[in-house]
C-alpha cells in the first residue's frame, strides 16, 4: 500500500484545466484537509468553506446556504457524488449526512460558488460535488470509528468543578469500506453507522413532548462499480440510508419523531464517438420517504417522493473550442397515506454550453438552461470570463441570471399546494396564498488570484439581486408549560433584495513543516423589502478564520483553526426571550473559538489516529436560537487501512 503525505492546501479558489467544467470561482477542499481538520460528519465539510453558511439545531444535522445565493429557507442546493446528482431535498431540507459513506472516503469536495451549468444542472443555489476515493490495486479494507466526550458530560466530571448538565447529544460513528480492482474495472462498497442521544435540555423537553424515546440512529450502505468498456467509462452507484431521527419541522416549530429513508440508484458514462465527439448519459432514481415513528399523539407524518431523471449530452471539441448540448427529463411523484390523489411534477430541461479560448490564457464560457413545467418555460443563463494574465495573476468574472418555477423548490409549500396536506391544519395556524409565479435572481462574481512561489492571495466580491421571491414569515411563541413552540406561519410574496459580499484569503507555506492561512468573508444587504433584509441577518456579516498547519514529519501533524463570526439575529423568534424569561434569545452574539486537531500515522501508515479538541476556550457555541450549544469537546477517530 502506497501512501504519501501532501502539503495541505487549506481551501483555495482553484484554476481547473480547460473544459473541466469548473472555473476560478470554485472552491476545492482536499481529502487531506478533511482528515487534518478531524471532520467526522459529512455536513461539517461545509465549515471548511467560509463562503458557505450553515447552522444546526441538534449539533449534527445542518441547514446550508451557499455564498450569498439564497436564504436558509431554500435548501435546494445541488449535490453531486462522482458526477451523479443525488436527490437529498425532502420537504425543503437536504441532509448531507444521509449520504451512505463516511468522511474518510472523500478524495475532495468542490464547491461551485456561483451559478453555472455543470453535469446537466444549473447551480442557482450553489453546488457541492463530492468526489470519492478510487480503489488502489488489489483488495483493500478500511475502517473508521469515532467516539466523543465533552466537559458538559457529567460522567467523568461528576465530582469535579466542571460538573454541568449535558450540553448536546454525543455520538458514536463507525464505517467500513471494501474495495477491489481488476482489468479495466473496480468495485467499492461502504457501510456507515451513527448513534446519538438527546441530552441537551433545550431540545430534550421538546422531543419528549412527542416522542417516547430519545435515541437517533443512522444506518447506510452503498456500492460503486466502474468499468472501461464500449470505448468509454461507465459507473454505477447505489446508496441506501435509514435514519431514525427527530426532524425539526419549521412550520410546526418543534422536532417530530420520524424515520427517514433515502435511496439512490444511478448509472452514468460516456462514449467517445471519435476524437472530437463524445456522448454522455446519466440515469438516476431517488427515493425520499418519511415513515411514521412512534409518538405520543399518533401523528402520521409521512410523505414518499420518487425522483426519476435522465440526461443525454453531446460534446464537441476541436482545438480551442468546445460545445455541449443536452436534454434532461425529471419527474417527482409523491404519495401520502390517507390521500387518494397521487402528486406528480414533470420537468424538461434543455441546456447548452459554449466554451472557447481566444488565446492560450483567455477563456470564455456562455451557457443557457431552460426549464419547462406545465407548459411554462423559464430561462437561466451564465457568462464566465477567465483570464490567466501571467504565471502569477488570474482574474475571473461571472454573470448569471435565473428564473425559477414555484414547483422547482419541491418543499412542503409545493406539496401542500398540490394536494398533500403535509402542514397539519389541526396542529398549525398558517396562511397560504400564492400566485405561483416565477421568481428571478441576478448574480455577479469577480475573483482575483495572485500566486508567487509559496504565497497566494485571493480577492473576491459578489453582488446579488433577488426579485419576486416568496418568503416564510413565521412568528413563534414559547409555551412555558411544556417548553415547546407554537407558530403563526405565513408567506409573503413579491420580496426583493440587493446584497453584496467580499472575500479575501492569504496563505503562505513557510516550509514543508509550517503553513498558515487567513480568510475573511463579509456580506451586507444594500436595499430591499424588510422581510428579505431580516432573513439576511441570520448570516454573520463577518467571518474570520486563521488556520495553521504543522507537519513535523510524514507521520505527525497539527492543525489549528482560530475562528470568529459576528452576531446573527432571527426575527421569527423575536418574542421568545421575554416569553421564556431569558432562557432563549433571538440574537446569537459574536464570539471567538479555537479548534485543535492532532493526527498521527502508526504501523507503517496502516493506522491513522486523530484527536480533535473543539472550542477549547469552553465558550457556549450556538448557531440557532432554539439549538443546542456546545462547550469544550473532544473527538477521537481511529482509521485502519489494509491492502491485501
Amino acid at each position: 500500500m502506497k501512501l504519501t503525505l501532501k502539503i495541505l492546501i487549506f481551501s483555495a479558489s482553484v484554476i481547473f484545466p480547460q473544459y473541466a467544467g469548473y472555473h476560478l470561482n470554485s472552491h476545492s477542499i482536499s481529502g487531506e484537509l478533511i482528515k487534518a481538520a478531524g471532520v467526522v460528519h459529512l455536513a461539517d465539510v461545509i465549515k471548511l468553506n467560509p463562503r458557505w453558511h450553515s447552522y444546526s439545531i441538534d449539533g449534527y444535522n445542518s441547514y446550508i446556504s451557499a455564498n450569498n445565493l439564497s436564504p436558509y429557507q431554500r435548501q435546494n442546493f445541488t449535490v453531486l457524488v462522482d458526477n451523479q446528482k443525488v436527490y437529498l431535498n425532502h420537504l425543503g431540507y437536504s441532509n448531507i449526512d444521509l449520504l451512505p459513506f463516511s468522511a474518510d472516503q472523500i478524495d475532495s469536495v468542490v464547491f461551485v460558488n456561483s451559478p453555472i451549468v455543470l453535469n446537466g444542472e444549473f447551480s442557482s443555489n450553489g453546488l457541492i460535488h463530492i468526489i470519492l476515493k478510487k480503489p488502489v490495486e488489489g483488495l483493500s479494507i478500511s475502517a473508521v470509528q469515532n467516539i466523543g466526550n465533552e466537559t458538559g458530560d457529567p460522567g467523568p466530571y461528576a465530582f469535579t468543578p466542571y460538573k454541568t448538565p449535558n450540553v448536546d447529544k454525543l455520538s458514536y460513528n463507525a464505517g467500513l469500506n471494501l474495495t477491489t480492482t481488476g482489468d479495466g474495472w473496480w468495485f467499492s462498497s461502504d457501510f456507515k453507522y451513527r448513534e446519538t442521544y438527546v441530552t441537551n435540555k433545550k431540545i430534550f423537553m421538546r422531543i419528549k413532548n412527542l416522542s417516547p424515546n430519545e435515541k437517533a440512529q443512522l444506518l447506510g450502505a452503498s456500492f460503486r462499480l466502474s468499468t472501461n468498456i464500449f470505448n468509454g467509462n461507465h459507473s454505477f452507484f447505489f446508496g441506501y440510508s435509514q435514519h431514525d431521527d427527530f426532524f425539526f419541522f419549521r412550520p410546526y416549530g418543534n422536532e417530530l419523531p420520524v424515520q427517514r429513508i433515502f435511496k439512490h440508484i444511478g448509472i452514468d458514462g460516456n462514449f467517445d464517438i471519435n476524437q472530437e465527439i463524445t456522448v454522455r448519459y446519466e440515469l438516476t432514481e431517488g427515493l425520499n420517504d418519511f415513515i411514521e415513528r412512534s409518538n405520543k399523539i399518533n401523528l402520521n407524518f409521512d410523505l414518499k417522493s420518487y425522483s426519476l431523471s435522465g440526461k443525454l449530452e453531446g460534446i464537441f471539441k476541436r482545438g480551442h473550442f468546445k460545445a455541449l448540448v443536452g436534454i434532461s427529463l425529471l419527474k417527482h411523484d409523491g404519495y401520502r397515506s390517507g390521500y387518494n390523489n397521487d402528486i406528480k411534477f414533470r420537468f424538461m430541461n434543455l441546456y447548452s454550453i459554449l466554451n472557447y479560448r481566444l488565446n492560450k490564457n483567455y477563456y470564455q464560457t456562455i451557457g443557457y438552461y431552460g426549464v419547462k413545467n406545465r407548459e411554462k418555460l423559464v430561462h437561466k443563463g451564465f457568462f464566465n470570463n477567465s483570464w490567466q494574465i501571467d504565471n502569477q495573476n488570474s482574474i475571473a468574472f461571472d454573470l448569471s441570471f435565473s428564473q425559477s418555477h414555484f414547483n422547482e423548490n419541491i418543499n412542503y409549500w409545493v406539496w401542500t399546494q398540490s394536494g398533500a396536506d403535509i402542514l397539519f391544519p389541526d396542529l398549525l395556524d398558517y396562511e397560504f396564498t400564492l400566485n405561483k409565479s416565477a421568481f428571478s435572481a441576478f448574480a455577479i462574481d469577480l475573483s482575483y488570484i495572485f500566486s508567487y512561489q509559496k504565497y497566494k492571495v485571493v480577492f473576491g466580491s459578489n453582488y446579488r439581486f433577488f426579485k419576486d421571491y416568496y418568503l416564510e414569515t413565521p412568528i413563534y411563541t414559547y409555551n412555558n408549560n411544556n417548553e415547546t413552540y407554537s407558530s403563526l406561519f405565513a408567506l409573503s410574496e413579491n420580496e426583493r433584495l440587493n446584497t453584496a459580499g467580499l472575500y479575501t484569503e492569504f496563505s503562505h507555506a513557510l516550509s514543508r513543516i509550517f503553513s498558515y492561512e487567513l480568510i475573511y468573508n463579509f456580506i451586507k444587504t444594500l436595499n430591499g423589502t424588510n422581510n428579505f433584509k431580516e432573513k439576511w441577518k441570520e448570516f454573520p456579516g463577518h467571518k474570520i478564520n486563521f488556520r495553521i498547519n504543522i507537519n513535523t514529519s510524514q507521520n505527525f501533524g497539527i492543525w489549528t483553526n482560530f475562528r470568529y463570526q459576528s452576531s446573527t439575529q432571527w426575527l421569527e423568534y423575536k418574542y421568545i426571550e421575554a416569553q421564556s424569561y431569558g432562557k432563549y434569545k433571538n440574537k446569537i452574539d459574536a464570539d471567538f473559538f479555537i479548534d485543535l486537531s492532532f493526527q498521527k500515522w502508526l504501523w507503517e501508515r496502516r493506522i491513522w489516529l486523530n484527536l480533535l479538541f473543539m472550542n477549547i476556550l469552553g465558550r457556549q457555541e450556538y448557531s440557532h436560537p432554539l439549538g443546542a450549544y456546545s462547550d469544550f469537546r473532544m473527538l477521537l477517530q481511529i482509521n485502519l487501512y489494509l491492502n491485501l
